[in-house]
């Protein structure tokens, strides 16, 4: 039997299990359609669509690739130059 994929919800859930991290406070970066509406049903936070093609779909900010992206103490932050939506 096949398990799902990291295109399935389920294969976000359970890596979020294994990584001690609540959906509520999980940020993703995904750059395919489906693993954006995939990280979205499975309740993170935060859904990043990385790249153009990301920007008809779900997610809740579009940048053009992560090298804008950084982590602080405080969390993700995105300059705001990287950003497409």
């Amino acid at each position: 039997m096949r398990r799902p994929g990291r295109t399935h919800p389920e294969g976000y859930a359970l890596a979020l299990t294994r990584l001690g991290v609540d959906p509520a406070r999980a940020a993703v970066a995904e750059d395919s359609a489906a693993g954006i509406e995939a990280a979205l049903a499975a309740g993170a936070r935060t859904v990043i669509g990385v790249g153009p093609l990301a920007m008809d779909t779900g997610a809740h900010l579009v940048v053009r690739d992560l090298a804008a992206a950084r982590r602080t103490d405080g969390g993700l932050v995105i300059a705001a130059e990287g950003r497409l939506r």
